[in-house]
């Protein structure tokens, strides 16, 4: 990273004297930055002579739900991964044709071999999976699982300017291939990077108009970054907020700000995906005014196992990543084990509340447990004295306690564009 103000290469804590360090990307005192590399995505695995497709989808630390998730989120029949094990052993995790998960230990032999099954021995790790990838047998391994799709080398990123500074990480106005991308670094010893790199999982498996788009990673050492579309409008709740007095948005332009979310959430509701933090703050707006939306930090596919679920949600509450406010009744409830993609409904009533507001704040007065009992006991936010009749029912629609009494986002989609129809002849 350079100098705040300069120009150039988006460089390491390591490379640079302490006096160019952003306080929110120095390392721990107390731990210290990690080695190079020792990281979730790329950690390069250079024993024996190993090739670079060997070296493309090893993953370093990554544990066994984390490899899973990855591949079950990721991968076709046949997708893999090298991971290390606890215990400093090389795993190779496998999708198999029934949606599930094997793993196997990668042995040596005491010919300087390596093996999975006892008989069959190979000089190198890459020589193994060659091996597998060819064979109909046990195992069969037919797709690389990579990053390299979007790994990229830092010096091909250059730092505008910083944009702000959080309890992870720094974000940057940056370039990239002659194009404006907003950057986000996670500093070391915070986010465990697993969390930090879900929402690329699922980034780059949409492609919609209304969803925002990863355009590189860099994870060979940190600071890790993430570069995705540049918006120059900053997020949806910073722009209502800037929206008031003789320039405040009207009902039309409210309206099709909601619709084109519902847009985008139809998409992702199609592609079986439970967003889990649709709010204001987690839609961007492009330079031509269009809504993209981000945030799927929380995101997780419907049919992964319940043990996905409770672990990614345990981690983001330890982060206090969470936003209680946005999300449906079933979802706060700690006892809940039932995940629909119709919580995201919900989310997407309380997001076209903060439109409604302008921007404002949520359930002022009440806290996490208060705000659960008052929800199920019937309290809803009213709407502001302006807002359009249709408007408000259909917000009241997405807030049934009963998620399989909620609208789709389809038809939601269709409700707003006669919405908006309506309040363009007013």
């Amino acid at each position: 990273m350079t100098a705040l103000g300069t120009r150039g290469h988006l460089e390491t804590p390591a490379s640079i004297t302490a006096s160019q360090v952003s306080p929110a990307m120095s390392p721990s005192p107390k731990r210290g930055a990690p080695k190079k590399r020792d990281l979730f995505f790329t950690e390069i695995f250079k024993a024996r002579n190993d090739q670079k497709n060997v070296i493309e989808c090893f993953h370093g630390n990554i544990t066994r739900p984390e490899a899973e998730r990855l591949l079950l989120v990721l991968g076709k029949s046949g997708a893999y991964l090298l991971r290390k094990s606890s215990r400093h052993t090389l795993i190779l995790s496998v999708k198999d044709e029934f949606d599930s998960v094997k793993h196997y230990v990668i042995k040596d032999s005491e010919r300087n071999s390596m093996y999975i099954i006892k008989g069959e021995y190979f000089k190198n790790i890459n020589e193994l999976l060659l091996h597998y990838r060819e064979s109909q047998g046990v195992l069969c391994l037919t797709i690389l699982f990579t990053h390299a799709q979007y790994e990229v080398a830092r010096s091909l990123i250059f730092v505008e300017k910083e944009l702000g500074v959080g309890q992870f990480g720094t974000t940057y106005l940056s370039t990239y291939k002659r194009q404006k991308v907003f950057i986000k670094a996670l500093k070391p010893n915070t986010l465990p990077p697993h969390l930090f790199f879900i929402e690329v999982l699922f980034l780059v498996k949409l492609d919609h108009p209304n969803i925002i788009k990863v355009k590189c990673i860099c994870t060979d050492e940190f600071p890790l970054l993430i570069a995705l579309d540049y918006c120059p409008e900053g997020n949806l709740r910073e722009h209502l907020k800037r929206k008031t007095g003789n320039n405040q948005l009207t009902w039309k332009e409210k309206v099709k700000i909601a619709r084109q979310c519902a847009s985008g959430m139809q998409y992702v509701e199609q592609k079986k995906i439970l967003h889990r933090s649709l709010q204001a703050k987690n839609v961007f707006l492009t330079k031509g005014g269009q809504c993209v939306i981000s945030g799927f930090d929380l995101a997780c596919l419907l049919g992964e196992p319940q043990s996905f679920h409770d672990m990614m949600l345990q981690g983001f509450r330890h982060h206090n990543l969470v936003s209680r406010k946005h999300m449906a009744p079933e979802l706060l409830k700690d006892s809940e084990k039932h995940i629909s993609l119709k919580s995201d409904i919900w989310s997407f009533g309380v997001l076209c509340m903060e439109i409604a507001l302008d921007g404002g704040d949520l359930y002022d007065d009440l806290g996490d447990e208060d705000l659960l009992r008052a929800l199920l006991a019937g309290f809803r936010l009213p709407s502001p004295e302006s807002c359009p009749c249709s408007y408000t029912q259909m917000m009241h629609d997405c807030w049934e306690l009963d998620p399989e009494k909620r609208p789709a986002f389809n038809k939601l989609t269709e409700l707003l564009k006669q919405i908006e129809q309506e309040v363009a002849k007013c």
